[in-house]
């Protein structure tokens, strides 16, 4: 999954390099990741596939080989490539959606902050404004910082292309955020004309602008307090700036969309035989006879096969029970599990792939449903 993830990014990276047209989102498809995955296997070509397959092959393998020859793999076998592709393109699809619906937003605000730089200017006004009165300060700052920046926020939220001047230093703030707010179609039109809401509603259709956003905090040094790994765009950067591609250290840095580095492990103390922890309990069987005749207000649990949970207290007996008993029976009926196996089941027989259906689950119980891995 390292060089599957590792050459869809490759692909994106040197298309936004030397295609400016080129449109990310198109292939941020789970169609688009299994067809990754299965060409860095030894899997026989299909026949007569659809165009949009078609497409996603043509782009592949103009980079196929470049990413091989980099990153010093060939091509591996494997007995299923096809599930395995399906469960590897959905976990990276996954991750790229989320990592956009849940960091897009946040990156472009950050952006916005930095370049409008107000606690900077406001002292600087503060500086120049030395000896007039608190209110002609206040005045002045809403007048032209407060005010400006309000009104350029309002313009990005509604992602107007003409945005208010606004000069910090040598460069205009308009022309800076350009490259992201024109990333998208000319008749693109945002859902609840804000697009932080459609960065959740339809993430796909900003990865393009996710992108740009990324090249343009890194190509103009702007301090990034998040993690480069843990923005897939920022592999753009290195294709944008001066500096060469590097998909081992790419692969490195991030072999997938999550940061899964695991930091070293602080060596366990060694426990002694019969040694308790800090505020464990004792087992009723290592009591002696005294403690257990002096215990008073206690508890007793005792589940069973058909009981989830079965307790009662001390002072029952068999002519005062007092006991409270949760069964399977219950949860099943409160959970109405068994409707709910009979709807599938009738809904599963009369759909009219029902043998393929139940052939695919026949396959797929040869398989842990723990794991995404087909050895296990």
């Amino acid at each position: 999954s390292a060089h599957m993830y590792g050459l869809a990014r490759w692909i994106f990276v040197h298309e936004l390099a030397t295609h400016k047209q080129f449109n990310p989102s198109v292939y941020l498809e789970k169609r688009f990741f299994g067809e990754v995955f299965l060409h860095l296997t030894k899997r026989k070509a299909r026949p007569n596939v659809k165009a949009e397959i078609q497409e996603y092959k043509r782009v592949i393998r103009k980079h196929l080989d470049a990413y091989k020859e980099a990153a010093g793999i060939t091509e591996f076998d494997m007995a299923n490539p096809n599930q395995t592709a399906q469960f590897e393109a959905a976990r990276i699809y996954t991750a790229y959606v989320n990592n956009i619906q849940t960091k897009f937003g946040q990156y472009l605000r950050h952006a916005v902050n930095i370049l409008l730089k107000t606690r900077e200017r406001k002292r600087d006004l503060e500086e120049a404004m030395k000896g007039r009165t608190v209110d002609e300060i206040k005045k002045a700052y809403e007048d032209r910082i407060w005010k400006p920046g309000l009104e350029l926020k309002e313009a990005i939220k509604h992602r107007n292309t003409v945005l208010p001047v606004i000069t910090v230093g040598d460069k205009n703030i308009g022309d800076v955020l350009e490259p992201v707010l024109t990333a998208y179609d000319n008749d693109y039109e945002l859902e609840e004309e804000c697009i932080y809401y459609d960065i959740k509603a339809h993430p796909k259709k900003h990865f393009k602008a996710f992108c740009c956003l990324a090249v343009l905090l890194e190509m103009n040094d702007y301090s990034w307090k998040a993690k480069k790994r843990d923005t897939e765009a920022i592999a753009v950067i290195k294709a944008s700036g001066s500096r060469p591609v590097d998909p081992i250290d790419s692969i490195a840095t991030g072999s997938l969309p999550e940061d899964q580095t695991k930091k070293p492990r602080k060596p366990r103390k060694r426990e002694k035989p019969g040694e308790k922890k800090p505020g464990e309990f004792t087992y009723i069987h290592e009591l002696s006879p005294e403690q257990l005749t002096n215990m008073k207000n206690s508890i007793f649990m005792d589940p069973g096969r058909q009981d989830i949970v079965f307790g009662m207290t001390d002072e029952s007996t068999s002519e005062d029970k007092a006991l409270f008993r949760y069964t399977r029976s219950q949860k099943a009926k409160e959970t109405r599990t068994t409707r709910y196996r009979k709807l599938r089941e009738k809904v599963k027989n009369e759909h009219p792939d029902s043998n393929e259906i139940k052939a695919a689950e026949a396959r797929l119980a040869a398989f842990s449903c723990t794991s995404i891995l087909p050895d296990k």
